[in-house]
């Protein structure tokens, strides 16, 4: 069950019905009012698990086996780790006086889109594009 403070307006997300049917949601007011207050309890919602189809779809590029790049600029690039069903963000950015190193800022795992989504906003300021 997810909770209406790990969301944003526009993310994308899976809502359940009582019956077993299910959707793909884009996350509303109204979607951030149902999980704070689910006054009929006949549906739920839940993140969309991540996976590299969906990296991919959200324009990462596949770097080596287990690792995916998305470059916001020149030198700020996101890049994602994946370990069996763990993903592991990280920002990558050429340090601006060091002659080429590069600084790595570890970011939180994360296992769902809208988690990347929201981590992309707060790098960018930006919505990341999903690609369907």
């Amino acid at each position: 069950m997810i909770k209406a403070n790990e969301l944003r307006i526009g993310n994308i997300i899976s809502k359940h019905f009582e019956d077993g049917d299910g959707s793909i949601e884009v996350v509303t007011t109204r979607t951030i009012f149902d999980c704070q207050v689910n006054p009929t309890g006949k549906f739920s919602y839940s993140g969309i698990l991540l996976t590299p189809e969906i990296l991919e779809k959200c324009g990462f590029k596949k770097r080596r086996d287990e690792e995916y790049l998305f470059s916001i600029d020149l030198d700020k690039h996101i890049s994602i780790v994946v370990n069996k069903d763990n993903f592991f963000p990280m920002l990558l950015q050429d340090a601006e006086f060091s002659g080429g190193e590069l600084n790595v800022y570890s970011c939180n795992l994360i296992n769902y889109l809208h988690q990347l989504q929201n981590l992309y906003f707060a790098l960018t300021g930006e919505e990341l594009e999903l690609k369907l």
